[in-house]
């Protein structure tokens, strides 16, 4: 009789135990399958660069393989399509720019508010520089200005896409000062670059750091920041030269940033922090990550999703009340 009870009770448990294990779900396993880095730029430029060394070195930290994909044009609308037809269960980051994403949001506001994109960190804050290439003979910007007020239409810049920093200051240089410059469109800042070294164009503008790589054929014509940079310290801040023609354009740079669908962090913020916390540790701790960035000339801020916001909010304020084309 007591045996048998033995094993009634052994049984009991045995059921319970089965009861309990599928009631209750498992422990949430985050990263469970690849990172997928959504880049609204096409290959070359700042934000794809940046976007590839995180992608380099991020499985050591996460222990999963890391994605990037290219989804550029229409000023960065596939790029955010695509990440909105995503899960949000943290498997898909977002990398672009500040104010690409408030121009695109201006321009599209059907498609996503900013608040749908939470920053998980800037990684790289770069300054603007205009620079021309050198067979113009140009030594500086009053040389720039009076050369297109002379001939109207003879030169060109290239975009490096519709809504980059360098390619929305340029215009709005051209536009401020009435000067007629041809605008020729291109998908990233690789290929803009590319293109005034093969002298399809005079001038480019991007992220100072960003345009090191044109040192050789460029004349670097001013910053659109109030002060000068290590990349280039004597060149001079675009509205210091500016104030004798009586007119001034905004300073800024390229925020570049890793973010994800806000979603993620309402749903899961455990999710959240372990990504939080990877990128803290990759830009901070990982000794690889941080050679490779600095022998590459790629960013590695830590700002943190609290400061990372307020750069863009920064940013975002500079730029929403600027007029811009949505055609390509």
């Amino acid at each position: 009789m007591v045996k048998r009870r033995g094993i009634v009770l052994s049984l009991l448990a045995v059921f319970l135990l089965f009861v309990t294990s599928v009631g209750v779900p498992a422990a949430d396993t985050f990263p469970s399958k690849e990172i997928r880095m959504i880049v609204s730029s096409g290959l070359g430029g700042g934000i794809d660069r940046m976007a590839r060394s995180v992608q380099r070195f991020l499985p050591d930290v996460l222990g999963v393989s890391v994605l990037v994909e290219n989804q550029a044009g229409a000023g960065g609308k596939i790029a955010m399509r695509t990440l909105l037809k995503q899960p949000a269960d943290g498997h898909t980051l977002y990398v672009n720019l500040d104010p690409s994403l408030t121009i695109l949001q201006k321009t599209e506001p059907e498609l996503f508010k900013m608040e749908d994109v939470s920053i998980i960190n800037v990684n790289w804050v770069d300054p603007t520089l205009l620079m021309a290439h050198k067979d113009t003979g140009w030594k500086n910007l009053d040389d720039m200005i009076a050369a297109c007020k002379k001939e109207p239409g003879k030169y060109s810049f290239s975009l490096a896409s519709l809504y980059s920093t360098g390619s929305i200051l340029g215009q709005l240089l051209f536009k401020t000062l009435g000067l007629d410059v041809k605008i020729v469109p291109y998908d990233s800042g690789g290929t803009a670059r590319t293109a005034m070294r093969g002298k399809h164009v005079t001038m480019t503008a991007g992220g100072a750091e960003g345009m090191l790589v044109l040192e050789d054929v460029g004349v670097p014509l001013a910053l659109f920041w109030p002060k000068p940079v290590a990349a280039f310290p004597n060149v001079p801040s675009i509205n210091d030269v500016l104030a004798k023609y009586n007119v001034k354009v905004p300073n800024a740079g390229s925020v570049r940033f890793f973010g994800a669908l806000t979603e993620v962090k309402n749903k899961y913020p455990e999710r959240w922090k372990i990504l939080v916390d990877a990128f803290y540790k990759l830009v901070n701790e990982h000794e690889g990550f941080k050679a490779f960035c600095d022998q590459s000339k790629i960013g590695r801020d830590w700002y943190g999703p609290e400061k990372s916001t307020e750069l863009v909010m920064e940013s975002h304020e500079i730029f929403k009340t600027v007029n811009v084309s949505k055609k390509k």
